[in-house]
């Protein structure tokens, strides 16, 4: 449907009467008594509350998000229902037309019993890219996972999963005007996406979506609906049900850089308790211990896997990364010096007209600099970093211990778990391994490329007043501990890390539109370099090793290391949890070591 992932499309609505319909299916969104009828044929149907109150997991789907009023609703209830402990509520739902937070706003304000939810929606909520979008209710221990796709394309999304649909909101508009949402083909996705008596509600009893049922061989019931209308209900995929109950994992973590502070961070949410191991006596003891880094987007224009990992990974990394606000620093992102393809790609990035990436600088950059700025833009999502301060604060908030001194040297597959063995003697068995180790994985993974890196810290009275960080053949950042942090170089042929000056000036020369003196003393300039793993492929790892039982590998993160920890991390906790894996299945298996 997209060209690329930054083309999305919205709803169209017309109000009458102080209620929303849908200009592009002629269909209205709700009645007035919406939650009432959420309730009779959605809630009821689907014995959502009880399965709140007995399941540790319950995954919801959706085909229909509309304006968000089921799941707003279905979050109100899941708040307050009596849950078991550390139990999680996913709600996966696909729409192929996404609204804009105003639009949600507007209809949700229709219910005052909604307010509270729609209030902590609003805040996580902004669609930029289409595909899947993840929102984390931390506090609430649930999630969003919105598919902005062809209902058919959607489905992608749940072919690789571990997790089944638990229960069905089928909401799509009137089978007369959005037809292609109630096929047969779509009825027998949703079949295959669904555990073991999963169940289905819906408010339409056509003979449209009743012959796609029976075609796929799913049992309902045509039963007195809401407000003198008939529904559908039912069950899918009939037999013994499966248990959601989910006991205690023993979870091992090898290595303490942003790789295993991402795992760590997703695996919160489980509360599962990890043991965390560092070969040295300090955390982050290679290149996430950087002082400081950059977050800006290095995207594509096309609708390549690769590209779709980079966009989501980026947005998801930004919105998990808002809550640590002792080491992440929201700031726009002004782009420098760039040749006429950059210009192009800007302006292909800012197409979305509702959600503008780019704005024009307004006069806070001064006129000395505006000259090099390309096209006079700016990045309104960008952020700068402390990678230590991120990674200390995500272990310091999570259920773990950590051991330092604990290099590992062997895993000895047994028949339900792992035996790890260090090189100091100690051993120990593991359900499930984590190996997050940066060119440690070469030891257990072909296929890596490691690279030498250098980045700068020069002393803030030698450069221009930074604001915001700047992407010009590398990135400089604000000031950050009186130095200006600017970086960086790659060497893939280099003997050891020993900083080089020749890579210090080459940095100081790509940046020198920024320095007002040229005669720094090199004694004055703090230097860093360390090793940087990649792959040929250029997707990071995140997944099972084969033939390793539950050994799990995440790294090669390269350059884009704290925008692709954290969706790597959700996905092999999910793996690891049976839970929603937030990604399509081309993504995933290049993401497979």
């Amino acid at each position: 449907m997209f060209k690329n992932p930054l083309l999305v499309s919205h709803q169209e609505i017309i109000w009458q009467d102080g209620m929303p319909y849908s200009k592009i299916f002629n269909d209205r969104y709700f009645q007035k008594n919406a939650l009432d009828e959420i309730e009779n044929v959605f809630i009821e149907p689907n014995n959502l509350r009880e399965k709140f109150t007995k399941h540790n997991y319950i995954l919801v789907g959706e085909l229909g998000f509309g304006l968000g009023i089921n799941f707003l609703y279905s979050l109100k209830i899941w708040i307050e229902s009596k849950k078991l402990p550390f139990s999680h509520f996913d709600f996966v739902s696909i729409e192929k037309y996404l609204p804009t937070p105003a639009q949600v706003s507007k209809a949700a304000s229709l219910f005052p019993e909604l307010n509270d939810v729609t209030k902590l929606f609003l805040e996580y909520y902004q669609p930029v890219h289409n595909g899947l979008i993840k929102i984390n209710f931390k506090e609430l221990r649930a999630s969003l996972i919105l598919i902005n796709a062809d209902v058919i394309d959607a489905f992608d999304y749940l072919k690789t999963n571990h997790s089944k649909i638990d229960a069905w909101f089928l909401d799509g508009f009137d089978p007369k005007q959005n037809p292609e949402m109630w096929t047969s083909e779509i009825v027998a996705e949703i079949k295959k996406s669904s555990k073991i008596n999963a169940s289905f509600g819906t408010y339409t009893a056509s003979g449209l979506v009743k012959k796609s049922f029976l075609e796929n061989d799913i049992g309902f019931q045509r039963v007195a609906g809401f407000n003198k209308r008939h529904k559908l209900i039912g069950r899918i995929n009939s037999g013994q049900s499966i248990s959601n109950s989910r006991g205690s994992k023993r979870v091992a973590i090898i290595g303490s850089g942003i790789a295993a502070a991402g795992a760590v961070h997703a695996l919160k949410k489980f509360d599962l308790k990890c043991d965390v191991f560092e070969q040295s006596s300090q955390l982050h003891s290679g290149a996430s211990g950087n002082d400081a880094a950059a977050l800006y987007p290095k995207f594509q224009l096309n609708n390549s896997p690769l590209n779709r990992f980079l966009v989501q990974s980026y947005f998801y990394a930004y919105q998990e990364m808002l809550q640590f606000q002792n080491s992440f620093f929201p700031a726009k992102a002004w782009f420098f010096g760039v040749n006429e393809r950059t210009k192009q790609w800007i302006n292909a990035v800012n197409s979305n007209q509702d959600f503008t990436l780019f704005s024009a600088i307004n006069n806070e950059m001064d006129d000395a600099l505006k000259e090099y700025a390309a096209i006079n833009s700016e990045f309104l999502l960008g952020a700068y970093l402390k990678p230590r301060n991120l990674i200390e604060e995500i272990f310091a908030n999570s259920n773990i211990e950590i051991r330092f001194n604990h290099e590992l040297v062997n895993i000895e597959q047994q028949s339900d778990c792992s035996k790890l063995f260090f090189s100091n003697g100690f051993s120990s068995n593991y359900d499930f391994v984590i190996l997050a180790m940066g060119t440690g994985l070469s030891n257990w993974i072909s296929d890596l490329q490691i690279s030498k890196g250098h980045i700068i810290g020069v002393p803030e009275r030698f450069v221009s007043q930074i604001q915001y960080p700047i992407h010009h053949r590398g990135y400089v950042l604000p000031t950050i501990g009186n130095y200006v942090w600017m970086g960086s170089t790659y060497e893939h042929e280099y003997f050891d890390l020993t900083p080089s000056k020749e890579q210090i000036l080459a940095i100081l020369e790509d940046q020198k539109v920024f320095i007002k003196d040229d005669d720094i003393p090199m004694e004055e300039i703090i230097v860093r370099a360390s090793e940087r793993v990649s792959r040929k492929n250029k997707f990071p790892i995140a997944g099972k090793l084969k033939g390793k039982g539950n050994v799990f590998a995440i790294g090669a993160l390269g350059s884009r290391g704290f925008s692709s920890s954290f969706l790597c991390g959700d996905v092999i906790a999910n793996q690891i949890m049976d839970g929603f894996i937030p990604l399509d299945y081309e993504v995933m298996d290049h993401l497979n070591c």
